[in-house]
């Protein structure tokens, strides 16, 4: 019930500073009639609305100071047709009012919500108005008012009204979180639901009544230093939650806005800082996924609505603000600029004209825009989307559109000085050479008219691989997987972690899972490693309690043994293998003795994983091992970085073992700054390829570096390359023709966001193809690659969902069969030619169904499984 009495009174009062100006334009920009409303310091005008007798209801706030103890009140003001006033109304409190959003009901009247600290000081309230067709007061209610709630939306739905609220529970973003209020038709509470994210203080269009009856809510995610995402979440008609949506780039995503389309989907508009433009929409199915999107150019842009047409129209705000117009695809139809201070609100009017209220002068102005005549569009897609040179690419016009007529002719500016001209709406060409090709297209329409259009086309040197299937596994909370290996039936081992305790999916060779199993140690545990042994059973390495952890399984992943290792105060295990006397050797770091510095560890254990013997490699500093193998001569080489020897502050660090584990030798690789070694493994030169990071030149990140060495470990070429601000890669693999397959992820270093990122290079280190896979999560991240039996790939990582299911494992399957050569220089579109399975880190040199395969035919054993088509032996 209504808290506390709020007087209505006319305007009657000359106030001294800002007036209100409005402004009708005709269909052609030229201006219909404007109106000026004197008014106080600080009007603005909040919301426009059209009402239902053709005339206008203006709501906004208005100051009033006694004794410099300045208020804010909200003031309505009805005008007719013609912009003359009908009433106005001024809703007073103790302390300052606010409104945020009007809409007429369906008795004629109107809803107001806003916000008030008349009651609570210190505190915002949500305060709910109701008025009838003639101004009158009809009732008020609040709710909340224990800590900063803010109301930005509401909605009629039969049987009363929903609002959107946010409550701010401290100055920090991220302890925001929204809720909807579910009202009778008198404004009494009936229910509320709260949601993760929350609303941004400007975006009034942030809750619409879907078709089921239930509500979409428009939103950002938890803020992060420098990145939020767009949100969507679906209710049913009592507020639960049926689905959550989040829409982010690498920056601020931020002033969301949602409406229903014709369709029952949901056109979601805001603006960015991911992107060179700055006002982004996203166009998604009824359940939330994106069926197109554009972003749009011109500092200023803040909101928009869909149009009578189809289309939608997306304004300004501050200085000079931008108007522009789109077809119902989003393709941008026409566009003006208001040297104007400020624009308020845009209205499209029945006519198909516009209303737009906003300042100009300190003056508040209502224009009105004439019908705008429509105009030919053109517009193309290209397939595929990330092309490589010699494939034939398919140049689509179809969503090209004269609204006179059909299209007469289509004139093709390829790029390179290729050119076609034809009647026909698509057309294909391809591409010697890599490189970017800005591609243009111009149409002609049934009146002669002529629109042009011009993208940029970037041609890599081979065409990626398509993605053949993918999967994700994982309960509620962070699931990481670290280890991909084949098994011996053609499927997959997967192990990781989840809820802190070492977790192994099991997958057939289409990634169905089979089973998985979670091992639990004394405290957190973390597996980085997994292979399958001799006898069908598997060996995981990790950590426990901060100790090296070994678990053995059968071959239906039941715990068989598990021993920790190491013997130091604190050490970790990243990788094991299998040795030919059915034993295994452990790789790992270690604390030294007596220091809090890391060594690369080298344990060695019998069959039930009791230890032999260790060695320590490390000097003064701290040293850390990602990555081992063993050699074809038996031995093993251990990739990672030193802050013990080299120049810089950390530098890769290289050491070879003879099959004791005694060294041979090591190399340092790096300048002056962070270089880091996360990947090796040994060319079939009986070299070695190491992948790593060093600090880029281009932003706060790491671009990707390759060093290739000798058998002696001497460099003999090394490059460097990055997609985004920050490029980690985190496993490498030799491919069939001679060059490599990175796996990690790119992103940015600044805002906190990655994708995860394959790279293909030739054998000389130069990039053929790259591609980034990911959604709307914050780290998504490839850890280990495989080659799959039909030349494809196959790739582990997570997959980041930015909600309370955190990240799950996910397995990827690129490429191989059904292959579908597209001609030219690149076989089989572009993807590796069929080549068997190949180990990765840490994967043992025999094949796992070969009991007592070792280190003696260790170089026979991978020369053949890589040559020789994936034969078993």
């Amino acid at each position: 019930s209504p808290r506390g009495k709020y007087n209505a009174r006319g305007n009657s009062q000359y106030y001294f500073f800002d007036h209100i100006n409005l402004l009708k334009i005709g269909p052609t920009g030229s201006e219909q009639w404007n109106r000026t409303l004197d008014g106080t310091f600080s009007n603005r005008a909040i919301s426009v609305l059209e009402t239902y007798d053709g005339g206008y209801l203006i709501a906004g706030s208005i100051g009033d100071c006694d004794n410099m103890n300045c208020t804010d009140d909200v003031w309505l003001t009805k005008m007719n047709t013609q912009g003359q006033e009908q009433w106005n109304l001024t809703l007073e409190g103790t302390d300052n009012e606010e409104v945020e959003f009007v809409l007429q009901t369906a008795d004629g009247g109107y809803i107001l919500i806003g916000n008030t600290n008349s009651y609570y000081v210190g505190s915002f309230e949500i305060w709910f108005v109701k008025i009838d067709s003639n101004g009158n007061l009809q009732w008020n209610n609040t709710f909340g008012g224990i800590r900063q709630d803010k109301a930005y939306s509401v909605s009629q739905v039969p049987g009363g009204y929903i609002i959107a609220v946010e409550s701010i529970k401290s100055n920090r973003f991220g302890d925001s979180e929204f809720w909807l209020v579910k009202t009778d038709t008198k404004g009494e509470e009936l229910w509320n639901n709260t949601f993760r994210g929350f609303i941004w203080h400007d975006s009034a269009d942030s809750i619409q009544q879907t078709l089921d009856g239930g509500y979409i809510i428009a939103g950002i995610t938890p803020f992060n230093p420098g990145h939020s995402d767009f949100l969507l979440v679906k209710t049913d008609s009592n507020g639960t939650e049926q689905w959550y949506r989040t829409f982010g780039g690498g920056g601020l995503e931020f002033n969301p806005s949602i409406q229903l389309c014709t369709d029952g989907g949901y056109i979601l508009g805001g603006k960015t800082l991911s992107f060179d433009d700055r006002y982004w929409l996203i166009k998604t199915d009824e359940d939330g996924n994106v069926q197109w999107d554009r972003t749009f150019k011109g500092d200023g842009l803040e909101s928009f609505q869909q149009t009578p047409d189809g289309g939608y129209i997306i304004t300004g705000d501050l200085y000079d603000p931008p108007i522009i117009k789109t077809d119902s695809n989003g393709n941008e139809q026409w566009g003006i600029r208001m040297e104007w201070d400020r624009i308020d609100s845009v209205l499209q009017t029945g006519n198909g004209g516009y209303i737009i209220a906003g300042i100009k002068d300190s003056k508040l102005r209502l224009v009105k825009l004439m019908a705008e005549r429509p105009a030919l569009t053109a517009q193309f897609t290209y397939d595929p989307g990330n092309p490589g040179a010699n494939q034939t690419i398919t140049f689509d016009a179809s969503a090209s559109h004269d609204p006179y007529g059909n299209i007469t002719y289509y004139q093709w500016d390829l790029g390179g000085g290729n050119y076609m001209n034809t009647t026909q709406r698509t057309v294909t060409h391809s591409y010697n050479e890599s490189g970017n090709y800005n591609v243009g297209l111009t149409v002609t329409g049934s009146n002669d008219d002529v629109s042009s259009i011009t993208k940029e086309i970037i041609v890599q040197r081979l065409a990626p691989p398509i993605m053949r299937w993918n999967k994700t596994f994982g309960v509620q909370g962070d699931d990481n997987a670290y280890s991909l290996a084949h098994t011996s039936d053609g499927g997959y081992i997967l192990a990781g972690t989840t809820s802190g305790d070492f977790w192994l999916v099991k997958t057939d060779a289409e990634g169905v899972e089979l089973w998985n199993r979670t091992i639990g140690g004394t405290e957190f545990s973390e597996a980085y490693s997994v292979i399958q042994t001799s006898d069908g059973g598997y060996i995981l390495a990790g950590s426990t309690s901060r100790k090296a952890w070994l678990v053995k399984t059968d071959a239906n992943g039941n715990e068989q043994w598990q021993r920790t290792i190491g013997g130091t105060e604190f050490s970790e295990a990243y990788s094991a293998i299998q040795t030919f006397d059915g034993g295994y050797i452990i790789a790992g770091s270690a604390r030294s003795y007596g220091s809090d510095n890391l060594d690369f560890l080298l344990v060695k254990t019998d069959a039930e994983g009791t230890e032999q013997w260790n060695r320590t490699f490390g000097g003064e500093g701290s040293d850390w091992l990602y990555s081992f193998q063993q050699t074809f001569d038996g031995g093993y080489i251990f990739g990672g970085h030193t802050r013990s020897f080299g120049t810089g502050s950390s530098d890769f660090w290289l050491v070879k073992t003879d099959n004791n584990g005694i060294e041979l030798w090591n190399r340092t690789f790096g300048g002056h700054y962070n270089d880091r070694a996360y990947s090796v493994q040994q060319t079939p030169d009986s070299g070695f390829i190491m992948a790593g990071v060093r600090r880029s030149l281009h932003g706060n990140g790491y671009d990707c570096w390759l060093v290739k060495t000798d058998a002696e470990g001497v460099e003999m070429w090394d490059r460097t390359f990055g997609h985004y601000e920050d490029n980690r890669p985190n496993s490498i693999l030799q491919s069939p023709d001679g060059g490599y397959i990175i796996a990690g992820k790119t992103g940015s270093a600044s805002y906190g966001f990655y994708d995860m990122w394959l790279v293909s290079t030739d054998p000389e280190g130069y990039v053929q193809w790259e591609m980034t896979l990911g959604g709307t999560g914050q780290d998504d991240v490839a850890r280990s690659v495989l080659l799959a039996p039909d030349g494809g790939l196959v790739v582990a990582g997570d997959k980041d969902w930015f909600t309370e299911q955190g990240t799950d494992f996910w397995l990827i399957k690129l490429g191989g069969v059904p292959a579908e050569p597209e001609g030219g220089d690149a076989p089989t579109n572009g993807e590796p030619v069929q080549t068997p399975d190949a180990p990765t880190d840490g994967e043992p040199v025999q094949t796992p169904d070969i009991p007592g395969f070792g280190a003696a035919v260790a170089a026979m054993g991978l020369l053949m499984w890589v040559y020789l088509g994936g034969r078993r032996l």
